[in-house]
């Protein structure tokens, strides 16, 4: 399982941040293109504004999501059984907004639990029309 992280500061810049960490109350637990949250996350990622910031072995987001949080120290130092840091940390803890993807499957964490991006097929470096 791949862990990625939303780069905030460039999120805020494109008004992301709001849009994939408050989602509306109303969205099921499948997203799919057309809804705001999961065209949001598309256009993020395509823009390259998720960074993978570890790998997990484990079949299971919620322990992704557990053993990803900075509570006494940085998650990343040490990292926990099974998870890999991705790069320079120390890393933020994971929140809402941030994706985790296991086999093609990418699932979106949410204030509870995960919202499935159904047929979620990002593609790094394009620019959607019409986005500035």
């Amino acid at each position: 399982m791949k862990l990625y992280h939303l780069d905030w500061a460039r999120g805020y810049k494109h008004e992301f941040h709001s849009i994939l960490t408050f989602p509306g109350r109303e969205s099921g637990d499948v997203l799919v293109e057309g809804d705001d949250v999961f065209d949001s996350a598309k256009t993020a990622f395509d823009f390259g504004f998720y960074v993978e910031v570890a790998e997990i072995d484990s079949d299971s987001p919620e322990y992704a999501f557990r053993y990803t949080q900075n509570i006494d120290e940085a998650w990343s130092d040490p990292p926990a059984e099974g998870v890999k840091p991705i790069g320079e940390g120390p890393f933020r803890s994971t929140s809402v907004g941030d994706l985790v993807e296991q086999d093609g499957v990418f699932k979106l964490v949410s204030s509870i639990g995960f919202k499935e991006l159904k047929d979620f097929k990002p593609e790094p470096g394009s620019k959607p029309e019409g986005f500035f």
